[in-house]
This record gives C-alpha cells, sequence and structure tokens, in this order.
C-alpha cells in the first residue's frame, strides 16, 4: 500500500468512524496500514479538533456520543420529575425502617422525598447523606421539633 498523507488519513479515520461510530486504535492501524503511534497522533489531533473523542484504546464520533441537556439533568428539574412514583417509593422505603437504624441517602431527588417522609414520622433514626437539600430537609425539621 502507497504512503498516505497526513490529511487522507486522517479523512480515512474519519471515514471509518462514520461507518462503526467507534474503533480501536488496533483496528485502524489494521485497515490503513500505520502504526498504532502514529494513529494515537492523528486521533489526538482529530480530538482538538472536535471531530471526535478519543476512549481508552481507541476513538468514537462525536455525533454519536449523547447530547446532555443541562436543564434536565439539574437538580430542580429532576426532582419535579415522576413525583408520584418517587413519592410511592419513598412511601414503601420508609415502612422497612425502624427506631435505632441507621440508613445512608445519596444526592438524589427520590431520597429527599424520603427525607420529607421521615420528617412527618417520629423515628429516631442515624441519617447519613451526601445530599445537600436531603440534609437540610431533615436539619430543618430536627431544628424546629
Amino acid at each position: 500500500m502507497k504512503k498516505m498523507f497526513v490529511a487522507e488519513r486522517r479523512d480515512s479515520i474519519m471515514e471509518a468512524l462514520r461507518e462503526s461510530k467507534r474503533i480501536t486504535v488496533k483496528e485502524l492501524s489494521d485497515r490503513l496500514n500505520v502504526s498504532e503511534a502514529t494513529l494515537r497522533v492523528d486521533l489526538t489531533q482529530l480530538e482538538k479538533l472536535g471531530k471526535l473523542e478519543r476512549t481508552h484504546g481507541g476513538a468514537i464520533l462525536i455525533d454519536d456520543l449523547p447530547v446532555v441537556n443541562e436543564v434536565e439533568t439539574s437538580f430542580s428539574y429532576r426532582k419535579n420529575q415522576n413525583k408520584e412514583e418517587k413519592t410511592l417509593l419513598a412511601e414503601e422505603a420508609s415502612k422497612l425502617l425502624a427506631d435505632g437504624d441507621c440508613i445512608l441517602l445519596d444526592a438524589s431527588s427520590t431520597a429527599l422525598e424520603l427525607a420529607k417522609i421521615l420528617n412527618e414520622r417520629s423515628l429516631k433514626l442515624t441519617v447519613v447523606t451526601s445530599g445537600v437539600y436531603t440534609a437540610l430537609e431533615l436539619r430543618i425539621i430536627r431544628l424546629l421539633q
């Protein structure tokens, strides 16, 4: 196979990615008959141009990455999504608890719903949480009692 220019090689990389959405350096090396070291440099440059994202041992096409909407991932948005289901889950979870239990709650909006339900009950619990809103919910009610 005749030697490719850099631009031709990078076009071939992008063509391969458009076909399969993801590719490994090894697959590219076999396909283009180019050293893996050379391909790593090419992939790094193409990533800097925003054409792909490097992964361990290869790359994926940028167009194939999931689009993350900041509004949809914000806590204030998520806490209002599926509110009834979260409340039902929290109610069922609260039935499993007894005085003296120690529980760990994450920073999820469902854990916040559980904290709200726990505030309505007179259980003596130890609650460890990474959720700021959950901690605030539990602390505010405890201070008022």
